[in-house]
């Protein structure tokens, strides 16, 4: 304790050196005043590109908080991407799919379909979906093959593919089949694993060109399942942007919707080589 002072003298020096209540409060507004300044000046638009006052943007502030609210908002849509294509992933590994099917009859929508296309073939672009896609819609019309012609077209191509020793293991891991449509009765059937599990390629020629015949090729499904594509980019359940969906599926329609090369990406990783068949008819083969 200080020393006693005479009361003629006053309070002790030591106590006219604390801040009375009235200076405590004035100094406690003045704290309350500067730090809601510096979070409605600089913090909100540093972190959250939020700015009610514009001085932010010309310090430079909003702009870096716009480039982290967006980089957020495409990492929550990377993610959302990614746990739809392992839900379809584990939808396959669950369903009662046969030995050598990719995929389990009845999807219910076009979406949940290309999913799982993408789970087999990320490296897919515009030009892939979109074939992928007008195989479900038109069937394989557009070949204008008789049975003959497809047979010598089918003999070339698996003759291209070499022997099977020479592929490569992700190439000789195929699935037989790939749904294209939610109802799986139409299917890509992949030329590796069929020569590979002994099937009979004249027998295949010929459901290729029977389904060609059968199936009625339906721009409005294309439409339709096309949508469900443009829906499906804007909640970032298939890793592509809407807008770029809507180009190139107009510039296609502009043109008539005709068929499409693969991307060269898509052809360098997985050099595709399939028919399009209806389900009922493909081949049996020895698995």
């Amino acid at each position: 304790m200080p020393p006693d002072q005479p009361s003629h003298l006053g309070p002790p020096e030591w106590e006219r050196e604390l801040p009375t209540a009235r200076q405590l409060l004035r100094s406690t507004l003045y704290a309350v005043v500067i730090a809601g300044a510096l979070l409605v000046t600089c913090v909100l638009p540093a972190e959250y590109g939020i700015d009610p006052t514009g001085i932010g943007r010309r310090i430079g502030l909003t702009q870096m908080g716009e480039t982290k609210r967006a980089l957020a908002e495409e990492a929550a849509a990377a993610a959302e991407a990614s746990a739809a294509a392992d839900a379809a992933a584990a939808s396959v590994e669950q369903s009662s799919a046969p030995s050598g099917d990719a995929t389990a009859v009845g999807h219910g929508t076009f979406l949940a379909v290309i999913a799982e296309e993408l789970q087999r073939h990320p490296s897919s672009g515009l030009a892939d979906l979109y074939t992928f896609a007008y195989h479900a819609a038109m069937g394989a019309a557009h070949s204008g093959m008789d049975e003959t012609a497809a047979r010598t077209w089918l003999a070339r191509e698996v003759a291209a593919l070499g022997a099977a020793q020479t592929w490569p293991d992700s190439l000789r891991a195929e699935p037989l089949l790939e749904s294209l449509t939610p109802s799986g009765d139409l299917v890509r059937v992949n030329l590796r694993p069929f020569i590979v599990n002994g099937g009979d390629l004249g027998a295949l020629a010929a459901a290729f060109t029977k389904t060609a015949n059968e199936v009625v090729p339906s721009r409005e499904n294309l439409e339709q399942y096309w949508k469900e594509l443009e829906d499906g980019a804007e909640r970032g359940s298939i890793p592509f942007a809407r807008d770029s969906l809507a180009t190139y599926f107009a510039h296609q329609r502009a043109l008539g919707f005709p068929t499409v090369e693969h991307s060269a990406a898509y052809l360098a990783a997985y050099r595709p080589a399939y028919r399009v068949v209806r389900r009922a008819l493909v081949p049996k083969v020895d698995e």
